[in-house]
């Protein structure tokens, strides 16, 4: 997919940050990758097509990189 959700678009850049983060997640989760390098992928890419807010995005993503490990653990 080109974008973070491909079949509407939403005008607001905040929830818009908090779906692509949570496709992120579910992304690395899915796949066994790292958190902080699919979040950088979705930078380079999906992120800049969309209206999301970056920060929200990175500060999203970068907190559930801190909790990983005890994360999966959780789970």
């Amino acid at each position: 997919r080109s974008s973070c959700l491909s079949h509407r678009r939403l005008e607001d850049s905040r929830t818009e940050a908090r779906i692509c983060a949570v496709q992120a997640l579910f992304q690395a989760r899915a796949r066994g990758q790292d958190v902080a390098e699919v979040a950088k992928e979705f930078a380079a890419g999906r992120l800049k097509k969309r209206k999301a807010d970056k920060k929200v995005f990175e500060a999203l993503t970068a907190e559930a990189a801190r909790g990983a490990e005890r994360h999966a653990q959780i789970i």
